[in-house]
């Protein structure tokens, strides 16, 4: 008899764990917008779409980011913004959004001021953007300039 209720209580968790799914990584789905590189120093946004019922968000970041501010509840819209400020260069620093039965892993790299000089292409964009793209700059300043006198 003993033996029978232990089979049924694990048979009623087989069939209730469909029920009940583990928080899922749902990066997809919830961002709305993240930057794909940022640099050391510098202030960034996340915005996450939420649904308005879900009142605490809770915010890992690594040791190279701080978080700085977000969306103030109550919320008018599922769109919460998150600020942070990117404290040193990392190739990969993962902040870990997570509510209950979700949980989404937002990736930004943190480049240092060295790798900010260095030229590189991004989605077909030459970085560092300078003017004119991919030349040197011409002195055009022949003198030099007074504004608002004689």
């Amino acid at each position: 008899m003993r033996l029978r209720k232990i089979f049924g209580i694990i048979l009623w968790f087989a069939l209730a764990l469909p029920v009940f799914p583990a928080a899922s990584d749902r990066s997809q789905d919830a961002v709305v917008y993240q930057p794909d590189f940022v640099g050391e120093g510098r202030l960034f946004m996340v915005a996450l779409k939420i649904p308005t019922g879900i009142p605490d968000i809770r915010v890992k970041c690594p040791s190279e980011v701080v978080s700085l501010d977000r969306t103030r509840l109550p919320v008018q819209s599922d769109i919460r913004r998150f600020y942070f400020r990117a404290k040193k260069a990392a190739k990969k620093a993962e902040i870990i959004f997570s509510w209950p039965g979700n949980r989404v892993t937002v990736p930004i790299g943190i480049w240092s001021f060295e790798d900010l000089r260095q030229y590189r292409e991004l989605k077909g964009t030459r970085l560092p953007r300078r003017w004119p793209l991919g030349a040197p700059l011409p002195e055009l300043k022949t003198a030099q300039i007074f504004a608002g006198g004689k």
